[in-house]
Formats: structure tokens, sequence, C-alpha cells
């Protein structure tokens, strides 16, 4: 489980490098992912969860460079 985790945090984190598009549908990519590593099993709720909110707090700070302009 923790492998997982530490791939998504990567995955959430290098969304902060890109364009507005790209971070958007990125992060939506990993919400999805989260969201079928879940039903097929592969994960439990208490780990999507914390998923969730790893790409949480990425999409936040995402959401505050681009409002401070640093992103485009």
């Amino acid at each position: 489980m923790e492998q997982v985790i530490e791939l998504i945090t990567i995955e959430a984190e290098s969304c902060l490098h890109g364009g507005v598009i790209e971070g958007l549908s990125r992060f939506e990519q990993l919400n999805h992912d989260i969201k079928v590593m879940n039903i097929c099993g592969f994960i439990d709720e208490d780990t999507a969860n914390q998923l969730y909110e790893v790409v949480k707090q990425y999409c936040d700070k995402f959401m505050d460079l681009l409002r401070s302009g640093k992103i485009r």
C-alpha cells in the first residue's frame, strides 16, 4: 500500500509543474484511478480516502499557484 501512496503522491506533485489544462486533467485522472483501484479491490476504502486527501492537498496547491499567476 505504501508504494501506491508514494506513486500517487509523486504523480500529484508532478501536476504542479505543467499548464492549467494538463494539471486539471491529471488531477481528474488521478481521482478516477483511485476510484477504479478501490472498486477493483486493489486498495481498501481507508487507503482510497488517504489517496483522495493527498490529491486534494496538491490540487489546492495547484489552485493557489493558478490564482497567483504562476501556472498558466
